[in-house]
């Protein structure tokens, strides 16, 4: 990121943005913490779904709160994390 400082102009977040990122931040950490307790206690053909359906999720949730579109290069991410998760589920089977 210090790299990417030079070239880019460096500007202050608002309260409201904070605010954002704090509950996002919040929000993260306990789904976090949930998909992993879900884990421990379930099974991982059942868990695992609910993991990659954060994917839309988080994208149906950018565009409304933030009004961001995710880039080629996002979709081909989650497109390769997907086909990954159902690999792996597929290869457990």
């Amino acid at each position: 990121m210090a790299a990417w400082a030079i070239v880019q102009a460096w500007q202050s977040i608002n309260v409201r943005q904070f605010g954002l990122l704090a509950a996002s931040s919040t929000f993260w950490s306990c789904g976090y913490f949930l998909i992993a307790a879900a884990m421990r206690a379930g099974q991982l053909g059942v868990v695992a779904p609910f993991r990659y359906s954060a994917l839309i999720y988080s994208s149906i949730l950018g565009y409304v709160i933030w009004h961001d579109v995710p880039n080629s290069l996002a979709w081909s991410g989650m497109t390769l994390i997907a086909v990954s998760g159902m690999c792996v589920i597929r290869a457990a089977k």
